[in-house]
């Protein structure tokens, strides 16, 4: 399954040497420290829950932003959060804004540096459930588009829910009754309420192993509006910190039985799109894409996109055959429509916003 290209994005790799692999598992950290770590990290989310619990008593309005006190509030508790995830887990984090300019500099009104207070949506890759987990303290916490079927999780769910997350649900009978993703996201960008947070979107809509960028989703480009791009690197040699075909304890566990993890986040100008861009959000979508794989230096793959994650998930969880799978690989396997075809004023103007050096 590894070798099969349209598979590759999302099946997890262990890099590194097997025999220290497993010696951390079985010596040292071992899974007594491991244990305690994995502790820590879940006892500093229980507080989180329940801090919030206490900022959000006798708060029912939750069709609108909530006050600033409380948005302050928590904020600061999903920061404290961020913190002891790191401690618990020996992550190394580092911070690169790109975006500071000098006030001098004629740019600086029309590409504003990264701040907190900042309302232009995040567009960035995805890798891991440590995404907004730790890249969100460095993101001012923003709120997320998220998978619809995490709404109903226990303790996850009401923390979407006051971080007023954006539901994308896959199943289409989930949400016969409510707006579409695209809808509620669009409505909040166009009308937007004052105190409302940003929007974090991971346009791939599914975690991949880092190999690569897969298809990037238009939803977050329909409004037309400039975007501000973000990656996330886990450049750790010894341990793939990517949520792919692995499950959520195994990565938890793998995490907390190494001597250190490394995270990076770096956040870019901003994005403002052509008038061919924001006529085509597919066009935008993928201009947008092809930027974050450049900044990333890993390829663009537009062919490989979430029904080939859902399948390549059947198939290690096997409930499906292999020739199964590629019965079901030939049906989604039509070539895309190719968005990026562009004129040579055009391809000049998508090229400016791609820079000569990454940091």
């Amino acid at each position: 399954m590894v070798q099969h290209p349209s598979f590759q994005p999302f099946v997890h790799l262990y890099p590194g040497n097997s025999f220290w692999r497993w010696f951390k598992f079985l010596i040292l950290p071992g899974p007594i420290i491991g244990l305690l770590k994995a502790l820590c990290f879940l006892l500093a989310w229980v507080v989180f829950y329940v801090n919030l619990r206490i900022i959000f008593i006798g708060y029912r309005s939750w069709d609108k932003p909530a006050s600033k006190w409380r948005r302050r509030l928590s904020q600061f508790a999903l920061w404290l959060a961020n913190i002891q995830t790191c401690l618990a887990f020996c992550i190394i984090p580092k911070y690169v804004d790109h975006s500071k300019r000098d006030p001098k500099d004629p740019k600086s009104k029309t590409h504003p540096s990264f701040s907190w207070d900042q309302s232009y949506t995040l567009v960035g890759n995805h890798l891991s459930v440590y995404d907004p987990i730790i890249g969100g303290s460095y993101l001012g916490n923003p709120s997320v588009m998220a998978n619809g079927a995490f709404m109903n999780v226990p303790i996850l769910g009401f923390i979407l829910k006051h971080f007023r997350a954006v539901a994308a649900y896959r199943d289409k009978t989930d949400h016969t009754k409510r707006k579409s993703a695209s809808e509620v996201y669009v409505d909040r960008i166009n009308n937007p309420q004052e105190g409302e947070y940003p929007v974090c979107i991971y346009p791939e809509g599914t975690d991949t192993n880092g190999s690569c960028v897969t298809r990037f989703h238009k939803g977050a480009f329909l409004p037309g509006k400039p975007v501000r791009p973000f990656i996330i690197k886990y450049p750790g040699k010894q341990l793939n910190m990517a949520w792919d075909s692995i499950s959520a304890v195994s990565l938890v566990w793998e995490t907390a039985c190494q001597f250190y993890c490394r995270f990076e986040l770096h956040v870019f100008d901003l994005y403002y799109p052509s008038e061919s861009e924001q006529a085509d959000p597919e066009l935008y979508s993928q201009n947008v894409g092809k930027f974050i794989a450049y900044q990333l230096g890993v390829p663009y793959r537009p062919e490989c996109d979430i029904p080939h994650y859902l399948i390549a998930s059947k198939l290690w969880n096997k409930k499906l055959t292999w020739d199964e799978a590629l019965c079901q690989l030939e049906q989604i396997n039509q070539p895309l429509a190719s968005p990026t075809t562009q004129t040579d004023s055009e391809k000049k103007e998508t090229a400016t916003h791609t820079p000569v050096s990454v940091v």
